[in-house]
């Protein structure tokens, strides 16, 4: 799994509050949001929410989460008493003001009864609180003198894709951030200003959402422009709707209904002061010897509200004008170069680095490195940073010629120049993702960017290249075609994986990249994806907390596995074909696999490559492995009848501690080989046959060997009858290298895994591998190592 941050989750137990309450509470300075820290039908329920001590609460009104039981009550609290909405004193439910504090309006129910509690269904809200004020002028608003705070009793809930909500798309940011880079204590100071054009997109368009975490609103402002008028307007705010679990914030507008296609552009200034390591937008000393702090951001998965208020979603692609404020002793690097630089009013010896104007991008893919490194240049543009120790040392060297040899590489296959004019990889002290491919500016942890040459280590060496090409390949998967949304994070990190191992084999054959690929990613993933908490590569993500799951070997390895296995299906020519495709028709875009498999289809159609006996909607064929999960058993054994031999294979889904399971049908891709034979053709990995239903059976002379899933292309372990193992084996110990080696490390961890799950007796897996101890091949030694001991070689360590 990648070293993943769930963000800074922005709550604090107030010490003003009772702990005898056993409370938990979230707040930024606008208010303070109060429940049980373990709401339990039956037990004391407290509710609450804390404002300013300035403003001056005219009314306080709590609605419960909406329920299936017919119940439509609502509490207000008037001096210090609880009436329902029929005015009427309630029993069983007391005012609850946290020890007499005059801008505390609460509840505190005696006994929770099902009304009060919330539904399961994760998009359905919580308890909802109105408060309204004698006077306006929040938030430098006039007439904005209402809050609506929304508190949430379950711990997880989804509300994706804000434009389904509420109507707005983003079109573009101005964004200006003032970091406290002098500041010597442990929290990340810094303010800033954001105006965000939004485009209307359904009705009624007053209703404007942003997401932001760890932030304090300072001001609010802005304008809309509606589409038949040549001048803007001012928009009006009444009252403001903060949901702190969520990171949501909605804004009210006063104004008349805006229609769609209308322009809107609220301005917000910010300002934060939190704890925070590792992810948003974060300081970090700059190296281990200072105890000055360099700034750095990490956006992915839902980072970049943690730095601005935005709509932080991956199919909410939008251009950016940023700007961010830094004094003597700092650079500022961002996604783009900078375009100019300028005093900034009021602060003396601060400067405003401008940047260009982003293309249309995600915001998880935005960046900033402040530092006080220094560099190594390489051709292209390209331009490693690390402290003036490392760079000195030529530990960045191996980097600056790696990193543009892998933008040519995947510049030159898929014909589609590299984005951005310039690129910048950095390495980040205390990195926790790994590496983060931030269009233009990639940062790395020490171990996959820098490489001292003078300690020659393959295994540091592949660390350090590879992940370069993964970051590298996240610029066209990832940057310029994106998901659309997580549950699909394979069409970036299942390509990037795919593409890296391209890359690598391209640029440096003595490192192994395919049999690394083969032994310790797919062999790797095999092992988990047969396990009950296995989850199929493109299911719903069903809460917030639940995108990180996506963030594992599943979506990597399988998915990088799954693209081995669609280039064993077309070719390899076709397939980078589809891909050219699928990248030049999505650019700027956000896509699902539909789209890919579409742009597939079109390519196999067109060499002649698809469909294919036995199958034709190459959509639903490998929907079969991307909407399940697991994998599945492949099964063979030689039937003569009749003076005919036939090989017949079967499969079920291969399940730790079960048997013969057939809930699940792949369409699998078979390739077989007759190790009787001595001429076998190992590179010609098109399918022989496909197996869609349970068994099927391919003809085969009498005497033949046969062995599935040549060069282990396949996503599918294979079991084989007794005797079939025997010949195996007998093939290993009299001459192993007539197996290809990727087959040879598949048997291996095959027959590990079908002993261990009872499949297999311990007898024949001895039979099998008693041939090891001549093996010197990288693939089988490095599969034997992982699947029989257990060991993982290699963790899984990007975003």
């Amino acid at each position: 799994m990648p070293l993943l941050w769930n963000g800074v989750i922005w709550f604090a137990v107030f010490s003003s509050i009772n702990a005898d309450d056993n409370l938990i509470s979230w707040k930024n300075d606008q208010i303070e949001a109060i429940r049980s820290a373990n709401p339990i039908v039956g037990e004391t329920l407290i509710v609450a929410v804390r404002h300013k001590e300035e403003y001056l609460r005219a009314t306080c009104e709590f609605r419960p989460p909406p329920n299936d039981l017919g119940s439509d009550v609502s509490y207000k609290v008037i001096d210090g008493v609880v009436y329902d909405n029929d005015e009427q004193v309630v029993d069983g439910i007391e005012a609850w003001d946290d020890g007499g504090d005059p801008s505390v309006c609460g509840i505190k129910i005696l006994a929770m009864e099902d009304i009060h509690d919330e539904s399961p269904d994760l998009e359905k809200s919580g308890w909802t609180i109105n408060l309204s004020f004698q006077h306006g002028g929040i938030l430098g608003q006039e007439k904005l003198n209402k809050i609506e705070v929304e508190i949430h009793l379950k711990e997880d809930f989804l509300k994706p894709v804000l434009e389904h909500y509420f109507g707005h798309l983003p079109e573009h940011y101005d964004l200006s951030l003032i970091p406290d880079l002098t500041s010597t204590d442990d929290l990340v100071h810094f303010q800033g200003n954001v105006k965000i054009t939004l485009r209307t997109t359904s009705y009624p368009g007053f209703i404007i959402p942003v997401q932001m975490n760890g932030l304090d609103i300072k001001n609010l402002n802005g304008t809309a422009t509606r589409q038949n008028s040549s001048s803007s307007e001012f928009l009006e705010f009444q009252m403001i709707y903060f949901n702190l679990q969520e990171d949501l914030v909605i804004l009210f507008a006063l104004n008349s209904l805006f229609d769609i296609g209308d322009i809107i552009e609220p301005e917000i200034d910010f300002e934060a002061s939190v704890h925070r390591e590792g992810f948003g937008l974060y300081k970090e000393y700059c190296d281990e010897n200072s105890e000055k702090y360099c700034w750095f951001t990490q956006f992915e998965a839902v980072g970049a509200r943690d730095a601005f208020p935005c709509h932080d979603e991956p199919n909410a692609k939008a251009t950016f004008d940023i700007k961010v404020a830094r004094t003597e002793g700092w650079k500022t690097l961002g996604n783009m170069p900078i375009a100019r630089s300028e005093p900034v009013e009021g602060m003396d010896g601060w400067i405003w680095d401008i940047f260009e104007t982003t293309p249309k991008m995600s915001t998880y893919t935005m960046a900033f490195a402040i530092q006080d490194f220094e560099s190594v240049s390489g051709s292209g543009n390209m331009t490693v940073w690390a402290t003036k120790e490392l760079i000195d040392a030529g530990y960045a060297d191996y980097a600056s010629v790696v990193g543009p040899d892998s933008i040519t590489f995947m510049e030159e296959l898929f014909g589609i120049k590299y984005t951005l004019s310039k690129m910048d990889m950095v390495h980040a002290p205390q990195f926790a993702a790994g590496a983060m491919e931030n269009w233009g500016l990639v940062l790395y942890e020490y171990d996959y960017l820098l490489y001292d040459e003078s300690n020659p280590d393959d295994d540091k060496k592949w660390d350090v290249i590879e992940t370069i090409a993964h970051e590298l390949a996240h610029q066209w998967f990832g940057n310029l075609v994106t998901m659309k949304w997580w549950d699909q994070l394979w069409l970036n990190e299942g390509f990037a994986t795919y593409v890296s191992h391209v890359v690598v084999a391209g640029l440096d054959s003595s490192l192994n990249s395919w049999d690394r690929f083969v032994a310790e990613r797919m062999l790797y993933v095999m092992m988990e994806d047969s396990t009950s908490e296995s989850w199929a590569i493109s299911n719903p993500v069903v809460s917030n907390e639940d995108i990180d799951r996506k963030f594992g070997s599943i979506t990597y390895y399988k998915g990088g596995a799954l693209i081995r296995m669609m280039e064993s299906i077309l070719g390899y020519d076709t397939l980078i074909k589809a891909l050219s495709s699928y990248l030049n028709n999505m650019a700027f875009m956000n896509a699902v696999e539909e789209d890919l498999f579409l742009h597939l289809e079109a390519a196999g159609l067109l060499d002649g490559k698809w469909p294919q006996d036995g199958v034709e909607d190459l959509t639903e064929t490998m929907k079969t492995w991307t909407q399940q999960a697991g994998l599945p058993l492949v099964t063979v054994k030689k039937i003569t009848e009749n003076g005919i031999t036939m090989v017949e294979a079967s499969q079920t889904w291969y399940k730790n501690g079960v048997v013969g399971s057939t809930e699940q049908l792949w369409d699998i891709p078979l390739t077989l080989v007759d190790l009787s034979k001595d001429d076998n053709d190992w590179d010609d990995t098109s399918p022989t046959a496909w197996l869609t239903e349970t068994r099927i059976e391919v003809e085969a002379s009498e005497n033949t060997i046969p062995l599935l899933n040549k060069k282990a292309v396949g996503y599918y372990r294979v079991n084989y009858s007794p005797d079939i193992w025997a010949n195996i084996a007998e093939v290993l110990l009299s001459n192993h290298e007539v197996i290809h080696p990727f087959n040879r490390a598949q048997i291996i961890c095959d027959v590990i895994s079908l002993e261990e799950n009872g499949y297999l007796d311990k007898q024949t897996m001895d039979l099998v591998l008693q041939y090891y101890e001549n093996e010197t091949d990288f693939a089988p030694m490095r599969a034997y190592n992982q699947c029989l001991f257990g060991l993982k070689t290699q963790r899984l360590k990007k975003i």
